[in-house]
């Protein structure tokens, strides 16, 4: 057995034995040590502990701070300040992707990125603390207890942090948030909860307020108690409460729109608990509130600034125009229950996105003068910053640094950068070293001055015993963060390879695009099948699964329905088998919303609703035919994939160890199940086979130009621009520091290809040379500047010699 197999390895690279049981074993013995993180190059496995560590301190901020990646023990830290100092040194975009199943930990790992972003960025300014108070809120209002997760994220966030691109320091941020889960306000799979806010109200909210407002327990609302859902897992619901409102009123939520918005979700548990039952109006079934609910009904109507007999004519009736007349249609209970559903949902999402624009509206800031300010206000392209503190500042001035600062200001890059700037970016197959390959972000960055890092967390890949038209969406973007994996891992690097003639043996792995062409991308797609039956008026959940099994039954990672009864079909993801109940589809597609309730809003005397649907209210487009749900999503996600492509990525991979959130219980089936579909053993031997690092001959030669010494009154082929003559150089570095024959690097036609081993090597000779050189320079100096003191000094020693002779020759004159 190796030796490493026996005792754990922080880089799995080192691992002597290359096998699924050797990276598990591995894992586990980490893991075992509270070591949770583990690198594979310059991408980082986070094993969720499901327990607190001591591990995310200001000390250990420090100590990470300006860090080579393999320095210290692994860390996110680790990634977090290789993000800062790639975006601070190469002036460049970063983005880091936290990806993993639900309950792997991605939200709580976002947390401890920004907090560790705002704290290195070193300026002591609010806009750090609002991003970092931003969390609270965002969590309490979009984030749930499930059967997998406490505190699962039911929305997916990406946050872009921008930074001065002179001093680093934050200067805005902005917040991009995608499909909110609206179906869980109104209904919860057992053992799960709705959102937190709910629950931090009802325990939170001062006695007397909640008299006021009609609120009893938990258990008396509809919306709070289904299949014996979890009412009290998380005990410091009050004390979470406080904090919201304290975080709220720090990002400037006046204390009326913190009010309205506590009293919004008050309407919302009284209008759940409104029933409807069956009466005869006009020899017409219609239906009407239960005399036993009308209290709720007054409570709701009144909260919303309606009258109740106007609130109740809009959730069970609808006004249609016929032969340009308008007839009153009534509503069947289950019509009315499922308009009233939809209203609240369509409340608590228009909520949500105003919590979140309201957020925004306070910490991002346009640049003052610059032509970009109204274009970077899209929401893909809006800019951020911050500042670094003090322990952070030192990473722009070292005695290597220095001597070379003036002739090229990415020779600033050290070697952590180094064997961070590994992955590809947009077109360009490398992220190389060289202003050339960064004209986009140069475009970008000269209007505005500014830099950002953003941390994306989106939800995790979910397989539940039912999944619905939500699953297929989260599934849909978590297969898109794998192909953008893919793409950047496994298929530019290989393509690289060959482009520049390098020897290789290319490494299978899983490419999920076809995946991706099934749900979005191919004629006819999973999500255009959904949309186009959505559209139909008569069409139904059946109808679109046999349109859907007719289209794709021959469809490579389709399952179709096994016979004609079944209401499901399967997709097979990247993580494995998914089925999908179709009941709910085109409804959930639609979004559909009584055009009724929208007129009774609009006359509602309650300026904060009316605000809420300003938009919407004023929009001809929302009273006609508005995009459905599913091309809404496709288009945001689409938006985001353009804007990660522009940037330098960093992957942390969540992994999670327990489906029963225990400490110290690793479950291996379920780890090797995450690492297969993750494709980390591929991934471990293209980082170990591969070389992640490389340069340009030019970038090359320019950074490492001393480590031969050219013969004296040689002149440098950078100042010829010779071609032929720096590649030659480029060669001679590369025989100089590692010998003619060794494999870990090569020569290609443009580049020079590194392993990350070699080039710490070059960087150590190179501040060997510099330093020695600097040494030299520094005694020659002192050497000169003796000689020139002891001249000077002889000089004045001599001349006051001479005066004392004569001043004694003087006096033994004047006395004879």
């Amino acid at each position: 057995m190796h030796p490493s197999s026996i005792r754990s390895v922080p880089d799995m690279i080192a691992l002597g034995e290359l096998n699924e049981c050797s990276i598990l074993r591995n894992l586990f013995l980490r893991y075992k040590d509270n070591q949770i993180y583990t690198y594979t190059g310059s991408i980082l496995i986070a094993i969720n502990p499901y327990h607190s560590l001591p591990i995310y301190t200001t000390e250990i901020m420090k100590k990470y701070t300006n860090k080579s990646i393999g320095e210290l023990p692994p860390h996110l830290f680790a990634i977090g300040d290789n993000a800062f100092r790639n975006m601070r040194l190469n002036s460049r975009d970063q983005c880091i992707i936290i990806s993993g199943e639900s309950g792997a930990g991605k939200t709580e790992s976002t947390k401890l990125l920004l907090q560790f972003i705002t704290t290195v960025s070193g300026q002591e300014s609010c806009i750090g603390q609002q991003i970092l108070d931003s969390n609270p809120i965002m969590e309490a209002f979009g984030n749930a207890k499930t059967v997998r997760n406490d505190n699962s994220s039911r929305f997916g966030k990406y946050v872009d942090i921008h930074f001065d691109q002179n001093s680093g320091h934050i200067v805005s941020a902005h917040i991009e948030q995608y499909l909110l889960e609206k179906s869980r306000i109104v209904r919860q799979a057992p053992g799960e909860r709705n959102y937190h806010a709910f629950y931090c109200m009802l325990a939170g909210m001062p006695e007397e307020e909640k008299r006021r407002l009609g609120l009893k327990e938990a258990e008396c609302y509809n919306y709070l108690v289904q299949d014996n859902n979890t009412l009290s897992d998380i005990s410091n619901d009050a004390a979470h409460y406080e904090n919201i409102i304290s975080t709220m009123r720090h990002l400037k939520f006046t204390d009326n729109q913190i009010e309205e918005t506590w009293h919004l979700l008050a309407a919302i548990l009284h209008l759940g608990n409104i029933s409807f039952c069956d009466i005869l109006k006009e020899s017409t079934d219609a239906s009407k509130v239960k005399d036993c609910h009308r209290s709720e009904l007054r409570f709701a109507s009144n909260l919303l600034g309606m009258g109740s007999t106007c609130l109740e004519k809009a959730l069970t009736t609808r006004r249609i125009q016929m032969a340009g007349e308008c007839v009153v249609a009534q509503f069947l209970p289950a019509n009315a229950y499922a308009v009233r559903d939809a209203f609240v949902k369509t409340i608590y999402d228009h909520l949500f996105c105003w919590i979140v624009e309201k957020i925004n509206a306070v910490i991002y800031k346009p640049v003052k003068g610059s032509s970009l300010s109204a274009a970077s206000s899209a929401p893909d392209v809006r800019p951020t910053s911050h500042s670094p503190p003090a322990f952070a500042s030192s990473h722009l001035q070292t005695p290597v640094e220095w001597l070379s600062q003036g002739r090229w200001r990415a020779d600033l890059v050290t070697r952590s950068n180094t064997c961070a700037s590994i992955d590809t970016l947009g077109s360009s197959p490398l992220a190389i070293r060289s202003g050339r390959d960064f004209n986009f972000h140069q475009n970008y960055t000269a209007g505005i001055g500014r830099v950002s890092i953003g941390v994306l967390d989106i939800f995790g890949f979910e397989n539940f015993s039912t999944n619905s038209f939500e699953q297929l969406c989260i599934n849909y973007a978590n297969e898109n963060i794998q192909q953008y994996f893919v793409r950047h891992i496994f298929k530019l690097e290989q393509e690289e390879y060959l482009t520049e003639g390098i020897n290789w043996t290319h490494i299978k792995f899983q490419d999920n695009q076809e995946v991706l062409d099934l749900i979005a991308y191919h004629p006819l797609n999973i999500l255009a099948l959904v949309d186009e039956e959505s559209r139909f008026p008569r069409g139904t959940d059946e109808s679109f699964l046999n349109k859907l099994n007719a289209r794709h039954s021959s469809t490579p990672n389709y399952i179709r329905s096994v016979s004609t009864a079944e209401t499901r079909f399967g997709i097979m993801h990247f993580a494995g088998p998914v089925f999908y109940e179709v009941e709910g589809f085109l409804e959930k597609n639609r979004d559909t919303f009584n055009h009724d309730l929208l007129d009774v809003i609009s006359t509602s005397n309650n300026t904060f609703l009316r605000e809420l649907f300003e938009k919407r209210l004023n929009s001809k487009e929302s009273r006609t035919r508005s995009l459905t749900l599913g091309m809404q999503f496709k288009n945001s996600l689409d938006r985001l994939m353009t804007l990660i492509n522009s940037r330098h990525p960093f992957f942390v991979r969540c992994i999670k160890p327990n489906e029963f959130k225990l400490a110290n219980c690793f479950d291996r089936n379920l780890c090797v199940r995450q690492l297969r579909y993750s494709g980390m053993m591929e991934t471990i031997q293209i980082r170990s086979l591969g070389y992640p690092i490389r340069y340009e001959f030019h970038d090359f030669v320019l950074r490492f130009y001393m480590i031969p010494r050219l013969p004296l009154g040689a002149t440098s082929p950078l100042k010829q621009s010779q071609p032929n003559a720096i590649k030659q150089l480029a060669i001679d570095i590369c025989r100089t520091a590692f010998g003619t024959n060794d494999p870990n690097y090569a020569i290609g036609s443009t580049r020079v290809f590194l392993r990350n081993t070699h080039d710490v090597k070059l960087e150590e000779l190179r501040e060997n040379v510099i330093n020695s050189s600097a040494v030299l320079i520094q005694s020659r100096w002192r050497g000169a500047m003796a000689r020139s003191r002891y001249k000077s000094l002889r000089k004045s020693t001599i001349f006051c010699q001479r005066r004392f002779r004569q001043l004694a020759a003087r006096r033994r004159f004047l006395r004879v």
